[in-house]
């Protein structure tokens, strides 16, 4: 069987979702003796960015110095992640726990579930549920990469380089990790 298209199925999560969001917003205007066009329009699409789609080692490393990512085994790397960007009327929503109303917040998150399972998608632990941590990130199952793959070990290189060779920032939740630990000291003894 072959692996599913992540342009497909992230456009199918997103189309799911907001199936999910338009129907929360007509019943909020009913139950509130409102117009539609009175509640806030909660959207989602498919990213545009290029940080996005597929990564290379140099990439993933530049995310992790920005402290935007914490592995070299992302899905990106595999191109099999991508993120779904939130909207509330027409302006991106940053933080869904802080910028969203309570009953938003909710809907949001169990429509994002729901759509995960319904595509066969996972957040960026793993798992199949909403989670703050890298809020908009989807990917498909088994396609984060291993520690030994090759792209992983060039990630690992590059932000070597980058933190102790350019004098970048440190990201210390990345190095917490005891693999990542033992590359490090490796490196800094060539």
């Amino acid at each position: 069987m072959s692996t599913p298209n992540i342009d497909d199925v992230a456009k199918k999560f997103a189309e799911d979702l907001n199936a999910a969001l338009v129907a929360f917003r007509a019943t909020e205007a009913k139950k509130n003796n409102k117009k539609v066009e009175d509640i806030p329009e909660l959207a989602a699409r498919v990213s545009k960015q290029a940080v996005t789609k597929v990564r290379e080692p140099k990439d993933q490393a530049e995310q992790i110095v920005k402290g935007v990512s914490w592995t070299c085994s992302s899905a990106h790397m595999s191109d099999n992640a991508r993120h779904i960007d939130l909207f509330k009327n027409s302006k991106y929503v940053v933080s869904p726990k802080s910028d969203l109303t309570a009953d938003e917040y909710k809907v949001f998150t169990d429509s994002w579930t729901s759509a995960l399972k319904e595509n066969g998608l996972l957040n960026y632990k793993g798992q199949p549920g909403y989670n703050e941590g890298d809020a908009y990130h989807v990917e498909l199952p088994d396609s984060k990469l291993p520690f030994t793959d090759k792209r992983v070990q060039e990630c690992l290189t590059q932000y070597a380089k980058l933190t102790r060779d350019d004098g970048k920032k440190k990201n210390t939740k990345f190095e917490s990790d005891a693999k990542i630990k033992k590359f490090l000291e490796d490196y800094e003894k060539k």
